[in-house]
């Protein structure tokens, strides 16, 4: 079977190139998979290697019947997404939701560019009357603009992605029951976001890679990954360690690992104005394998998001299979994950997060053996819930299903399937016979009051 799959991929800087490279070579085991990306040169030379590279611009009419399904891979950032998501709806085929809100990436094929009338017709089209309205007030200054508040998750302007789709592959419950809610008849795959990177950290490895970022021995060690921006919540997280040093308990290290978003650049006046200079690393932009290794020294992860997109973090799949437990906002689909080893804070009261925050991150410094503890939970279960090999047969299962139309056996899509392969079907004797004409309309008439 012939795939024309649609991604980012590196260098561009995006969980989702990350994704798609380990995903792509569990995928090749059953498919002959063709790659379309932007206006540049791959850098993992693996996957140039094993797969033909074609640039976004070139796929047309043409192209688009040589295949027996297109894959696209959504996300929220414009720069990574933004002609795939244009393609996906010229050409509908299976699309992948990493975000399942994707408000921002409409607003800046909007707005962004000037055009307010585009973005309130398409807050119209998702959202009728009421969105319109919203969008309004906003173009006017009359209301703040829906992008930078947290209610883009109740809004996610996925409507005309989701009705221009054969169907869609989500990550999590939330997204599942969400584009369901959206379009009741719309056909949806869960495929779970999976790590490659599976194992109990021993405490040698440990102990080498604390050497090698000179770290001591018995301090414990808390970090939180990947690109950090202001919904990271770092600001809470180094306000709940002043109020531990307050209190005298003082043997724990943060390190804050990733790229600062544009705009951020809070970061270092946070540690230094809450008296955190010798209690905090920030490392900026890390190599994966720095960024897996710091993730192996540590103790505890803390993975915070608020507001939320509806979006699964890879990083969090990646600090769970390494067997490190890790505290998060119980929102979106970070709440979905047991509380056995992924402790909840309420992100969305800022005060509460705090003490929240505060009262986890003391416990594991009062009881330093109670990391190891839940960080076997958290290894077990993703073992066995989140690996790529289960993840590329959900793909696989969703295809299988679009080719044989069972995924729209009660739906209308497959009314409009069938009918197309009856005209296709007898074209030539319907020009000619009026009487199999009102003969094939009886037929389809008996077959749509099934």
């Amino acid at each position: 079977m012939k795939v024309a799959f649609f991604s980012p991929l590196n260098p561009q800087r995006s969980g989702v190139s990350d994704y798609s490279e380990e995903l792509l070579p569990e995928l090749e085991k059953h498919l002959e998979i063709d790659l379309y990306i932007g206006d540049y040169t791959p850098t993992n030379e693996d996957i140039s290697r094993s797969f033909p590279v074609f640039p976004i611009s070139s796929f047309d009419d043409s192209l688009y019947q040589e295949y027996d399904e297109v894959i696209y891979h959504i996300g929220n950032n414009t720069n990574f997404h933004m002609e795939i998501y244009l393609t996906a709806l010229k050409y509908p085929g299976l699309v992948v939701l990493h975000d399942y809100s994707i408000h921002h990436l409409i607003a800046n094929l909007t707005v962004a560019k000037g055009d307010w009338g585009s973005y309130i017709q398409e807050m119209s089209y998702n959202y009728g009357k009421e969105g319109e309205e919203f969008a309004r007030l906003a173009s006017q200054g009359r209301m703040k603009v829906m992008w930078e508040t947290d209610q883009t998750i109740k809004y996610p302007a996925n409507k005309r992605l989701i009705d221009h789709s054969k169907g869609i592959i989500v990550h999590s419950n939330l997204a599942l029951e969400g584009v369901i809610h959206n379009k009741k008849d719309a056909f949806v795959q869960y495929a779970p976001l999976f790590t490659s990177d599976l194992k109990i950290v021993s405490e040698v490895e440990k102990a080498s890679l604390r050497n090698k970022y000179h770290i001591s021995q018995d301090t414990l060690v808390f970090a939180s990954f990947g690109f950090v921006s202001k919904a990271k919540r770092i600001q809470s997280i180094l306000k709940s360690l002043k109020k531990l040093l307050l209190e005298g308990l003082t043997n724990f290290l943060y390190i804050i690992v990733g790229e600062e978003e544009t705009g951020v650049r809070d970061i270092e006046n946070w540690i230094s104005e809450y008296g955190l200079k010798n209690k905090c690393r920030f490392t900026g932009f890390v190599t994966l394998e720095e960024f897996k290794e710091y993730i192996m020294l540590s103790d505890v992860c803390i993975n915070l998001r608020h507001p939320t997109q509806g979006e699964t973090s890879a990083s969090l799949l990646r600090i769970l299979g390494y067997g490190k437990p890790a505290i998060v906002s119980k929102v979106g689909t970070f709440s979905e994950f047991p509380d056995e080893f992924a402790l909840k804070v309420n992100s969305a009261n800022e005060q509460v997060e705090i003490e929240q925050l505060y009262s986890q991150i003391r416990a594991f410094i009062i009881n330093p053996d109670l990391s190891s503890q839940m960080g076997e939970k958290a290894y077990e279960y993703v073992k066995n819930n989140h690996t790529v090999e289960i993840t590329a047969n959900s793909y696989l299962n969703a295809i299988s299903k679009i080719r044989n139309h069972s995924a729209f056996s009660n739906e209308v899509r497959f009314y409009y399937d069938y009918v197309d392969h009856i005209v296709e079907e007898t074209q030539l004797i319907l020009r000619d016979s009026p009487n199999l004409q009102k003969d094939l309309a009886g037929h389809l008439a008996a077959f749509f009051r099934k």
